[in-house]
Formats: C-alpha cells, sequence, structure tokens
C-alpha cells in the first residue's frame, strides 16, 4: 500500500515537472516568434525608409525642373495673390503651398519656399533689436538678447578674451566640456549658432529640426548670394511689428499666411487694405531666385518616409548655363 502511495506521488512530481518544462519551452518559443517578429518589422520599416530616400532624392530632380518650367511660364507672379483655381495645372512658385505630384506610383508632397528667410547671421545686432522691438521692449527679452549678442560676438571674434561679463569664451566652452568651441573666425554654416548657450532658448529649431530662425550661410566656394528684400510670405512676427502692424494686426497677417499656404487662398481675400498696403511697403512679393524645397513625405500613406530639405538657385528651361546645379543645403532626415 505505502509502495503503491509513494509511486502515485512520484508520478505526481514528474507530472508537474514535465508541465513546468513544458510551459517554460512555451515562453521561449514564445519569446523567439516575438523577437522575430520585431526584427522583421524593423528590416521593413529600414528597407522602406531607405526606398523612401531614393523616391525623395529622385523627386528632387524632378521638382527643380517643375519650378525652371514655372519660372518660364509665369515670369510675373505676385507671390501670395496666385489663384490656383484659375489654371488647370499646378503651380511652382515660392509661396509655401503644399503640392502633391506622382513619382512612378509614389505620391511625394512637398513645399516650395523662397531661401530668403530668417535673421542674418551677419548682422545679428540689428536682427536682436527687431526681436526686441517685437516685445515692446520687455526689459528681461532686452536682458537676454544682449546678453547672447555678447555671446555670438565672442564666438566669432578673433580672440580667446571675455569682452564683457556675460560673454563666452574658450574657457568657458572647456567647463562645459565642449571643447574646441568656439570657432573664433567668422560662421561656416547657421547651425552654429545653437551651440552658443541661450541662442536655441530664444531661436529654437523649427518642426523639422532646422535652424530656419537664421539665414542660410552659403558654402564655401558658392557663389549664390541670398539678397533683396524680405519675402512677405516668410515674414515672422517680429517683422510685421516693425513693418508697423499692431499685435493684433500681425497676427492676422500670420493667420492668413498660413491659410495661403494651407488653403491657397489669396491674402487680399482674408486681408483688408490697410494691413496688406503696410505689409507690400515692407516685404517683396517676387521670387528672390533661390529656392528652398521641403520634401515631406515620399511613401504611400500609412508607410514610413524619409524627409529632405534643399536649397539651389533657379535655371533658366533650359538648364544651369554652365550644366551644373550648385545646392545651398541638402539636409536629409
Amino acid at each position: 500500500m505505502n509502495a503503491a502511495k509513494s509511486q502515485r506521488a512520484e508520478e505526481g512530481i514528474a507530472l508537474v515537472a514535465v508541465l513546468m518544462l513544458l510551459f517554460v519551452a512555451g515562453l521561449l518559443t514564445a519569446a523567439v516568434v516575438a523577437v522575430a517578429k520585431l526584427n522583421t518589422a524593423d528590416a521593413t520599416a529600414a528597407a522602406e525608409l531607405g526606398r523612401s530616400t531614393y523616391i525623395a532624392e529622385g523627386a528632387a530632380a524632378r521638382i527643380v525642373w517643375l519650378i525652371a518650367a514655372d519660372r518660364y511660364n509665369y515670369s510675373d507672379a505676385v507671390i501670395g495673390e496666385i489663384d490656383y483655381e484659375q489654371y488647370d495645372n499646378d503651380r511652382f512658385a515660392a509661396d509655401g503651398v503644399i503640392h502633391t505630384i506622382d513619382y512612378y506610383g509614389t505620391p511625394v508632397t512637398f513645399a516650395i519656399d523662397d531661401a530668403v528667410r530668417g535673421m542674418n547671421p551677419e548682422n545679428l545686432q540689428n536682427e536682436f533689436a527687431v526681436a526686441a522691438e517685437a516685445n515692446d521692449g520687455d526689459a528681461e527679452i532686452q536682458d537676454s538678447l544682449d546678453a547672447l549678442l555678447n555671446r555670438c560676438n565672442d564666438y566669432t571674434d578673433t580672440d580667446s578674451d571675455r569682452a564683457v561679463s556675460d560673454g563666452f569664451e574658450a574657457d568657458d566652452y572647456e567647463n562645459e566640456n565642449r571643447r574646441p568651441l568656439p570657432r573664433n573666425a567668422p560662421l561656416e554654416y547657421r547651425e552654429e549658432l545653437s551651440w552658443v548657450p541661450g541662442f536655441s532658448d530664444l531661436f529654437p529649431f523649427d518642426a523639422d529640426g532646422r535652424l530656419t530662425a537664421v539665414q542660410l550661410l552659403p558654402p564655401h566656394g558658392c557663389e549664390i548670394t541670398l539678397s533683396g528684400g524680405v519675402p512677405l510670405m516668410n515674414a515672422t512676427y517680429a517683422q510685421l511689428r516693425r513693418a508697423g502692424l499692431e499685435e493684433s494686426d500681425a497676427e492676422t497677417a500670420l493667420d492668413a499666411i498660413a491659410s495661403y499656404k494651407k488653403d491657397r487662398t489669396p491674402l487680399s481675400d482674408n486681408l483688408n487694405a490697410d494691413i496688406l498696403d503696410a505689409m507690400r511697403n515692407t516685404f517683396t512679393q517676387q521670387e528672390s531666385g533661390v529656392f528652398t524645397v521641403r520634401i515631406l513625405h515620399a511613401a504611400h500613406d500609412n508607410h514610413p518616409s524619409a524627409r529632405l530639405a534643399f536649397s539651389f538657385a533657379a535655371f533658366p528651361a533650359a538648364g544651369p548655363t554652365d550644366g551644373i546645379l550648385t545646392f545651398l543645403e541638402f539636409f536629409r532626415y
């Protein structure tokens, strides 16, 4: 009797052990399957992003020609007043309007802006004065801008001596483990300013991670210049205030610009004559001839997409005269 009970007990223990083993084996199998699915998803996403990058770059090559054709066919375009409904075809002007083209079966969404935008990095004293005026001389903002200007000057001057108490020189950067800053020479690209302590607090990167608050700096050897008046479609709140608009009018103007870019509604449909005249007297509605194209999506819906921003000088419909297209910026993200 005792022997039978002992045998049944041993069988029960063995059964429990087998069940536990099966449970652990099941967990391991499920984990292996989950990891395999995750790796497959990662590989698929990486492959789609890679494909999207090629599509974006291919579409970029087409877009530069679309812009050249638009400039050839419509040389008298008034930016901000184009009535897109009057045309059987799409227009490709530097007005920030969202476009979509079919690139060999893949929809590509993009916007075209005038490359003349943002503060002139070579005249920050004047640009900061504009920013201070837009805030009605707020003492705290004025102090922050003054300190930032001193730090920007220390970043580009040729010595390592702190000119004023709120400057920032080589020893300060070294204390923050940011050697070999500062440059102590002229800026080579605008994003350098984000390394100056406090700059990105007052002038943050945009939603795309680009420092569009500052104007592009042409790379070494590039003969393209960004000149002319500030494009009306790129006007900032600070610039609108300096143009003589009150706070509410400046906000109304920005809303009208946003509406034009989103719904293609001409500015004159959303702004009264006084606001529009003040803007026209200060800003230009003619293209500078240097464009920034932002490819926002280069994939089918619900698929991951690479993004691309590039800036270049427009060329005739027959192509660049020297056969070379020079970019001021070519930024994948």
